[in-house]
């Protein structure tokens, strides 16, 4: 009796293997498509009588009686009809669970309660120390999981190209490990084959009227030698970007720390679209919710910016902040230096960080403290043409600068923002040491146009 038993355990866990592994010539119809390898061949064998029935008599769903449904637990005939004339396969929810357990060992489901799990938690907190425009953007992404129809979302256009195989020009460049260079090789690159065409372009006529260059070819070629190392590893495009000139009209240790350089709209609100394009927000609608977070910002904590600055700028502050049209817009309503600095580092719990030629400083939240939630969220913008902002990003562990010196930051300090500042105490030394940065500058109040 017990051989007996244990040859048809092995025949069962045979039939199991056979059901999760192989598929039956009769079994391959698109109606099973999602029900292959996950569903017993034996249940599978009767779903496909029950089609050819169907399809011999034509059965209709007012002739099905719902047999197999009630005795096996399988589709009947009137769900096979409703499925075919939809299109669609039939789903594996319509199978009961006994035709698919293909185990001899229990599958035993630990049930937990989605309000437990611990990724809620982490959104919770999230939602929690985030401010409002992280909120509307932490909303956004349920709603793509939850409702996806109600945004707007879209199957991509473009499929991509699997057939063929690669050529070998192709898996080279996947394969290469050569480094693409900074935009800082890219200027020093452009700036050297400038002054190398410049050299060879001036001309000067001798006595006999005959064309005579005035510089020799031996500097041409030391000048070329020089730069060869940077223009070997730079893009040949004489046309740069015009973005990548912004990078000479920022302190000049700083440029080999720059790694990308992010142009903005020059309508008025570019430092607003600086913000929203760092902070993950809409790109054409987020600057209006940088500048509605800013102004909430001053509305609910009135009395600590009135310590920090006094009521009039408060007020000032609020109506720069508070405007929302597109078109001659005036500069009463960009945004200023370093007093925005303070409140978009508050309003978003960030570190913002501005690099120009006139001022460099890194602010930070005073009201929040540091944690694993905040640790990552960073701010880099720097000001060029007198007039515009750009997003910047830095490699990791660049310089930073320190923080502002001015007397009115100073009667706000707390011990949440010595805590952010001392995360980044060794960049802004190193930005100290390579700028020759003297500390006590003069609290000049520049601002900032767009």
């Amino acid at each position: 009796m017990h051989l007996m038993l244990q040859t048809e355990i092995s025949e069962i866990k045979a039939d199991f293997e056979k059901s999760l592994t192989q598929t039956k010539h009769r079994h391959q119809i698109k109606h099973l498509t999602k029900l292959r390898n996950y569903v017993s061949h034996l249940a599978l064998d009767r779903l496909v009588d029950e089609l050819d029935r169907i399809g011999k008599e034509g059965m209709t769903k007012a002739d099905c009686r719902c047999v197999v449904r009630s005795t096996h637990g399988l589709p009947c005939a009137c769900e096979l009809v409703r499925f075919q004339a939809e299109g669609i396969s039939i789903p594996l929810t319509a199978i009961e669970p006994h035709w698919k357990q293909l185990s001899s060992v229990p599958y035993v489901e630990e049930a937990v309660a989605f309000d437990f799990l611990p990724e809620l938690k982490h959104m919770r907190q999230r939602w929690i120390e985030g401010s409002e425009p992280e909120r509307a953007a932490l909303v956004q992404k349920m709603k793509e999981f939850g409702t996806a129809s109600s945004t707007r979302m879209q199957e991509p256009n473009d499929k991509v190209k699997t057939k063929g195989r690669r050529s070998k020009k192709q898996r080279q460049a996947d394969e290469s490990t050569k480094r693409n260079p900074s935009l800082f090789e890219h200027e020093l690159a452009s700036s050297a084959n400038s002054t190398v065409k410049q050299q060879v372009k001036k001309k000067t006529l001798n006595a006999k009227g005959s064309i005579k260059t005035s510089s020799a070819k031996a500097t041409i070629n030391s000048q070329q030698s020089q730069t060869a190392d940077v223009m070997r590893n730079a893009p040949t495009t004489p046309n740069l970007p015009p973005r990548w000139n912004y990078l000479s009209q920022l302190p000049k240790p700083m440029q080999t720390y720059i790694s990308s350089i992010e142009d903005v709209p020059g309508d008025g609100h570019c430092g607003y679209h600086v913000v929203a394009m760092k902070m993950g927000l809409d790109l054409e609608s987020g600057w209006k919710d940088v500048r509605q977070a800013m102004v909430k910002e001053l509305d609910l904590n009135i009395d600590f910016y009135t310590k920090m600055f006094d009521l009039e700028i408060v007020h000032k502050l609020r109506k720069r902040f508070d405007y929302y049209g597109d078109r001659d817009i005036t500069s009463d309503y960009w945004l200023q230096m370093p007093e925005a600095g303070f409140i978009i580092a508050e309003a978003f719990v960030t570190v913002v960080v501005l690099i120009s030629r006139d001022m460099n400083f890194t602010f930070v939240p005073s009201r929040y403290p540091y944690s694993q939630y905040t640790r990552n969220r960073l701010i880099v913008m720097a000001h060029v043409n007198s007039s515009h902002y750009v997003g910047l990003t830095l490699n990791p562990g660049s310089p930073m600068p320190p923080e502002p010196p001015y007397q009115f930051w100073k009667r706000t300090v707390t011990d949440h923002s010595k805590a952010w500042l001392s995360m980044f105490s060794d960049q802004i030394a190193e930005f100290e040491k390579i700028m020759g940065y003297v500390k006590e500058q003069s609290p000049v109040n520049i601002t900032l146009d767009d």
